[in-house]
């Protein structure tokens, strides 16, 4: 991410210095790949869900294209091993 920005943002020797900084400091909250994402706790949903009726959705009226080959089906394996 920081060299990524570095050659995107054109950041000035002194603002990447404190780019620098910020991201080692507060690296414990940034996740380290895609299946890093972690758990917070400190919000809690106050709806009750229990008695409500599911939500109808018509399902999907295309195919993913065949360009993507088994793109969708190894996020879906990438997710499932995260959990």
């Amino acid at each position: 991410m920081f060299l990524t920005t570095l050659q995107e943002a054109n950041l000035s020797p002194t603002l990447a210095s404190n780019f620098k900084d910020l991201l080692v400091t507060n690296q414990d909250v940034f996740a380290k790949s895609p299946t890093d994402i972690g758990f917070c706790d400190l919000l809690e949903h106050d709806i009750d869900t229990a008695d409500a009726a599911p939500i109808r959705q018509p399902p999907r009226r295309r195919r993913p294209p065949l360009a993507s080959g088994t793109a969708e089906d190894d996020l879906i394996v990438e997710m499932l091993s995260a959990g």
